[in-house]
């Protein structure tokens, strides 16, 4: 084989690696039933938003990597009911760090008077990047399976804190949050779902690496939702 070819054989396994690599996790068939039952999702242009427009708490979901924001809507939908309107971000190729500000254009088009952020996974890290750089937009951030990455210091940040994750993730251990206390406030809540995984924050498939959650996901997202609605109160 000439340099040529080896040369062009190589980056076309680049290529395909990398179109792989990108490629959504699937969004689970139902969700199309929920959203299609549900009068009050609505779809924009570049987010979803999930509940009546009269309420005083908003929450911004920023979804994990690779995983389309329509995933998010079933949780959404158990947030709403709980006095909240939700909404989740659309991202180019479902990256959010290719939009960390996307808060900004929701916040602008939305009549809500207090904010909250949350982020499954990589939408943690860059929910708390976007807190970063705007720590008077938000009262307080939900990580969901996540943490801030290791250049991002809110340790000295007044903001609400809270750190959901459960015992079956198998994307993300215990050490990991443990190695990430320093860079949030001692006051930082820590929630673990006993029987959760990780993949069942949102609705979409099976995730690799990740282990089998011993509990329904409907029963994880029961949870998630409790927790987060005392953190608010």
């Amino acid at each position: 084989m000439t340099k040529k070819r080896v040369i062009a054989l190589i980056i076309l396994i680049g290529v395909v690696g990398f179109f792989f690599y990108i490629k959504p996790l699937s969004v689970m068939e139902e969700v199309d039933d929920i959203i299609a039952s549900n009068s009050e999702i609505i779809q924009l242009d570049d987010y979803w938003r999930i509940g009546t427009t009269n309420q005083s708490i908003g929450i911004i979901v920023y979804p994990g990597a690779r995983v389309p924001a329509k995933a998010y809507v079933p949780l959404a939908v158990n947030l709403s009911l709980e006095g909240y309107t939700v909404f989740i971000p659309d991202f180019f190729i479902n990256f959010a760090f290719f939009g960390i500000n996307k808060a900004d254009e929701i916040m602008k088009n939305e009549d809500i008077e207090h904010w909250y952020l949350a982020g499954h996974s990589l939408g943690g890290a860059m929910a708390a990047e976007y807190l970063k750089r705007n720590p008077s937009n938000v009262q307080g951030l939900i990580f969901l399976a996540s943490y801030p990455s290791n250049n991002t210091d809110l340790s000295d940040y007044s903001n609400k804190f809270l750190i959901i994750y459960a015992d079956r993730d198998g994307l993300i251990s215990k050490e990991d949050f443990d190695s990430r206390r320093s860079l949030l406030p001692s006051e930082t809540q820590f929630i673990v779902i006993q029987g959760g995984n990780h993949a069942n924050f949102g609705y979409y498939g099976e995730q690799n690496g990740d282990l089998s959650a011993l509990i329904t996901r409907e029963e994880q997202h029961s949870k998630v939702v409790e927790a987060i609605k005392q953190f608010i109160n």
